[in-house]
């Protein structure tokens, strides 16, 4: 397994934007890339506040043969009306485990392993959380020289219950089947062409190496 560099940070309370999407592993990248550009486009138009990078949450398995659901949200603040399908929500502050990966490090298998170290220290430091695994962009993929990071593969902690020494600790729920095994078993290269993002600042975070 390679040798991935965990940190953790502390993600405030969040507003989020966000779109609900049931797709196949073969429209995933799409999906990602019109959801962010739909998101992007209601935030400016209404002179609302990019609070942070955008998001992908995995609710669910996304292969060839399911269809998730996964969540693409970016944060925000100020006063934003939903339009169309987009809603709107508030996620709790919490502690994060992630890694940053390079955009060889995205392709599969890499990434296999990047969320299992990743999903491995959450549960080591905390008991679990109902917080889904998610794919962070504070990037610019597209313009990423090689070696550079491109996106983050994260994991939220719950701290709380493993200082209070919770009982029966539920294994952090990766719920992705991540689409990269699944392209890899269709003869895919794992990409995903034209993502550049990283509009406004990371939301607000302490980070620390592990």
């Amino acid at each position: 397994m390679p040798d991935f560099t965990v940190q953790t940070r502390q993600v405030p309370a969040q507003q989020l934007a966000c779109l609900t999407r049931h797709v196949t592993v073969t429209a995933l990248s799409d999906a990602i890339s019109d959801g962010f550009l739909d998101l992007q486009t209601l935030i400016e138009q209404q002179s609302a506040e990019f609070a942070g990078a955008p998001l992908v949450i995995y609710h669910g398995e996304v292969n060839a043969d399911s269809d998730g659901p996964i969540e693409v949200c970016w944060p925000y603040s100020g006063i934003l009306t939903p339009s169309g399908d987009v809603a709107l929500r508030v996620e709790p502050a919490h502690t994060e485990a992630f890694v940053a990966l390079t955009r060889e490090q995205f392709e599969f298998p890499a990434i296999l392993s990047a969320y299992d170290a990743t999903c491995a220290y959450a549960s080591a430091h905390g008991t679990g959380s109902p917080l889904p695994c998610r794919e962070v962009y504070p990037y610019d993929w597209d313009n990423a020289a090689p070696g550079e990071p491109v996106g983050e593969v994260a994991a939220a902690e719950d701290r709380a219950m493993h200082a209070l020494g919770g009982s029966n600790p539920q294994p952090v729920e990766i719920g992705l089947a991540i689409r990269f095994r699944a392209l890899d078993d269709a003869g895919g290269d794992g990409g995903d062409d034209g993502m550049q993002f990283g509009h406004g600042d990371q939301a607000s975070v302490q980070t620390t190496s592990r």
